[in-house]
């Protein structure tokens, strides 16, 4: 793998405050009905119904979505590696995405917050407690969305911490290294991944005798292609000829000229499984973690 390394990370975090957990007095309750442990059974509770939040929620998948597209995931949940060509990109879906769900946190959940407290007092009967359902001040605290964008830190930068003796400082840049090796190396096994699952979609679609085509089957592995430069965090030659391989063999078909020949379906299926085969299992067999 080369050592010529540049990444980013992007962290990407959301809270939505206290919207229910283990009720102890319930989880008491049952487990002496059932005569069971509390690690068995637990009592929850409702907070604040989950339809207050549900556009929020929404949005917030689209947007996680959109940008592991784009990233490949470091070992830290909601923290992503990112070349930085792809850092532009990921600014402007953060710069997409906060205003829309600025105007939902103001619109849905806080202006309707009387009827979301009806709404949950329905929900839980006879256990809604006035004291628990958060206040629009503790939704207006609680409810974030923060992406952060900092370098891939280098061992290098270690070796600057004050009172760290050669021993520790050995083993704490070992361990480092071995973390963004580690990292790497399961981002470009995802980049040879985002372009093989398509593919072989394209591949078990087009076998068929009778399939139906969407345009989905070819857009989907173009939208890939694209994006492979921002993916190959090695400049790997193999995955950059993978996908120059693909785009060649997307150039002369759409979804119409597919679904009018079947001949040309079977000739594609063909070469798309010869460029996986080529391309594909050998590149992930060089990126796997034994």
């Amino acid at each position: 793998m080369s050592d010529n390394v540049s990444a980013m990370l992007i962290s990407l975090s959301f809270t939505f405050g206290k919207q229910g957990g283990e009720d102890k007095a319930l989880t008491e309750e049952l487990c002496n009905r059932h005569g069971s442990s509390t690690k068995a059974v637990k009592g929850t509770k409702i907070v604040i119904c989950k339809e207050a939040f549900a556009p929020l929620k929404k949005l917030t998948g689209e947007w996680k979505q959109r940008l592991g597209r784009i990233t490949a995931h470091w070992d830290i949940p909601g923290v992503f590696l990112c070349k930085p060509v792809n850092v532009p990109k990921a600014i402007e879906l953060r710069d997409e995405y906060v205003p829309l769900l600025n105007v939902q946190k103001a619109s849905h959940l806080l202006e309707r917050l009387d009827e979301w407290k009806e709404l949950t007092k329905s929900q839980t009967k006879g256990a809604y407690k006035e004291e628990e359902f958060p206040t629009r001040e503790s939704l207006i605290n609680d409810v974030t969305w923060t992406m952060g964008v900092m370098p891939l830190p280098e061992s290098e930068a270690l070796r600057r911490i004050k009172d760290i003796d050669d021993t520790l400082m050995e083993e704490l840049t070992k361990s480092h290294n071995a973390r963004v090796q580690s990292g790497i190396r399961e981002g470009m096994a995802s980049a040879y991944a985002k372009l093989i699952t398509p593919l072989q979609r394209m591949v078990n679609n087009l076998s068929k005798e009778k399939t139906k085509i969407y345009e989905t089957l070819v857009t989907n592995v173009q939208e890939v292609i694209d994006e492979i430069p921002g993916l190959n965090l090695t400049d790997d030659h193999e995955l950059n000829r993978f996908a120059t391989e693909a785009k060649a063999l997307l150039s002369s078909i759409d979804a119409d000229t597919l679904r009018d020949s079947p001949v040309l379906r079977q000739e594609t299926a063909q070469r798309a499984a010869d460029l996986l085969s080529t391309f594909g299992a050998t590149g992930m067999r060089r990126f796997s973690i034994n």
